[in-house]
């Protein structure tokens, strides 16, 4: 419960205790002014919609690091990306401001600036980090509303994918060091992300079965290797390779093992960073056969493409490439599975005119007839 009461000094000093116990005060000048905020305050505690008065005082990129700090259960990638973010995009032209001072319309300023210099997809995930930050300051009692929402962002035009064929294949296999050939198969006859790649153990591969398992993946923070699972369940999976790639791995361990637990390293038989993959090997093989674009997740969409060609099903696809629903799978390769509808029409029209259809059928254990004209 609030209480007014009178002080010493002729003012009205209105108390009460906020949603987290602690006790609050503010003096008025009139008895009005400490009942109309009296009401105010109890309204809002009543509603739960009270907001610390103070704490739109608190700069933006005090919050947005004490925000992003205790952020649980981040992959360290993750935890290195969005702190480059938020350093950079959010707490450079944002972070002296206190909350309070953060209006729609200083955030879409902010947008449109951001617009100017950077891709739309940069923009959307500093804009994401921001959004959610000032989603926990409403949840904490320090903002009444999220004026971040409803904030217009830039398209992100869908980019067409490189897809290889057979011959550019082989053909970048070819150019590329001896030691990396079996890996350009594995990207695209396995679909296996470049950090899958990088991660991929001996102890994966069952090459009597033929089958590939994919357990963790590796990325490469500030120089340093850091291994972990896939981000999602279905990250984790075990794919049937073909005899083609089986007969390459098994000749690969055998010329390339080292001490390593990992089936590619580098040239000194240490795990392999795509770094220096990149740098030593990929941009010449590139350029001496297939030609720019061609970046390591190339292999991986060409896999899904190969695999289209020879009308696999999309939920096969989805299971081979570790998509965490159809919905991935066909918002990224659904324009490839283009003129499927036409082969249906040819078949169905290959059924119907091989044979009519008897006047007579069973059809759900009932006989259907023609009925007599009326």
């Amino acid at each position: 419960m609030s209480s007014i009461t009178k002080t010493e000094y002729g003012t009205w000093r209105l108390r009460y205790r906020d949603p987290q116990g602690h006790d609050r005060n503010r003096t008025f000048k009139t008895k009005a002014d400490a009942r109309g905020h009296q009401k105010q305050v109890d309204s809002d505690l009543y509603r739960g919609t009270y907001v610390d008065p103070r704490g739109g005082k608190v700069r933006l990129s005090d919050w947005i690091d004490e925000w992003h700090t205790a952020r649980l259960n981040l992959r360290p990638t993750t935890q290195a990306r969005d702190r480059i973010y938020i350093a950079n995009y959010i707490n450079t032209p944002l972070g002296n401001r206190q909350l309070k001072h953060l209006t729609p319309q200083v955030i879409r300023r902010w947008v449109a600036t951001l617009s100017e210099d950077y891709a739309p997809s940069t923009v959307h995930k500093a804009f994401q980090l921001l959004q959610a930050a000032l989603d926990a300051a409403v949840r904490d009692g320090l903002l009444p509303a999220n004026p971040a929402h409803k904030t217009p962002l830039p398209r992100i035009e869908k980019s067409d994918h490189r897809y290889l064929t057979i011959d550019e294949t082989h053909d970048l296999a070819d150019a590329i060091s001896h030691r990396y050939q079996a890996l350009v198969y594995t990207g695209a006859l396995a679909g296996l992300r470049p950090g899958e790649i990088s991660g991929l153990r001996i102890d994966n591969l069952d090459l009597l079965r033929s089958t590939l398992t994919v357990t963790q993946t590796a990325t490469e923070i500030a120089g340093r290797l850091s291994y972990g699972p896939p981000k999602t369940a279905a990250g984790r999976r075990t794919i049937t390779i073909p005899v083609f790639l089986r007969d390459r791995l098994g000749e690969h361990l055998g010329r390339y093992r080292s001490d390593a637990p990992f089936v590619f390293t580098s040239s000194q038989g240490k795990p392999m960073r795509w770094t220096n993959l990149c740098r030593r090997d990929w941009k010449a093989a590139v350029q001496s056969s297939v030609l720019d674009p061609c970046p390591p997740h190339t292999l991986r969409h060409t896999h899904a493409a190969l695999s289209i060609a020879e009308s696999i099903h999309p939920r096969v696809l989805m299971e081979r490439m570790g998509h965490s629903s159809i919905k991935v799978t066909m918002d990224t390769y659904g324009g490839l599975f283009s003129g499927y509808d036409s082969d249906v029409a040819d078949a169905l029209d290959n059924v119907f005119s091989t044979g009519r259809v008897s006047e007579t059928r069973q059809v759900s254990g009932s006989t259907v007839i023609d009925l007599p004209a009326g």
